[in-house]
């Protein structure tokens, strides 16, 4: 199931940039159902951290 996706943030100053991931949650999600994305938004997250870093700063 596809919870989230990244995006490119560019600050204000166009010199920061930073790569995101964001999942959208409903206002009515159950404290399960909130939990269950930020681990998964976690986990996909670190996972790219790994890969590209070999570091897990985050």
């Amino acid at each position: 199931m596809k919870i989230g996706s990244w995006k490119l943030q560019i600050d204000s100053d166009n010199e920061t940039v930073a790569l995101v991931f964001g999942a959208n949650v409903d206002a009515n999600a159950s404290p399960q159902r909130l939990r269950q994305v930020l681990l998964n938004v976690a986990k996909t997250t670190d996972d790219l951290e790994r890969k590209l870093s070999d570091q897990d700063n985050f």
